[in-house]
């Protein structure tokens, strides 16, 4: 689908519809929101906290059992950091990533300057 097609598509709808779309998208949204909260999906990304690891599994008669322990202050439920484990969540390893646009910048763009030098296409200003 072309811009100019989603331009002239809002045309199509009243002023009525297209608030009425709005109001349904924002409900939409807004109930995703709600259940990912309620799914306590933050505290898998921003929480170290031994109390998120009864998100990860079910652990939670062995949590209760340990926050009522003497050594809950010395035992600790993760020391990965939090960048790591968002990172994990969603497939990144932030590293490689920044090796890989490294080598890119070293390697392939030297390699396509070249050849717009070569066939006049590249302008020096």
């Amino acid at each position: 689908m072309k811009l100019k097609d989603l331009i002239t598509l809002k045309d199509h709808f009243t002023h009525r519809q297209r608030v009425g779309l709005l109001v349904v998208a924002g409900v939409v949204c807004g109930q995703g929101g709600l259940f990912m909260y309620l799914l306590r999906v933050h505290t898998y990304f921003i929480s170290d906290t031994p109390s998120a690891c009864v998100n990860y599994h079910i652990m939670a008669p062995y949590y209760a059992t340990w926050s009522h322990s003497s050594h809950r202050r010395d035992a600790t439920c993760s020391d990965y950091p939090r960048e790591c484990k968002a990172q994990a969540a969603i497939g990144l390893g932030m590293k490689t990533l920044r090796q890989k646009k490294q080598r890119f910048l070293d390697e392939v763009v030297p390699k396509w300057i070249d050849e717009a030098k070569k066939n006049g296409k590249l302008i020096e200003i």
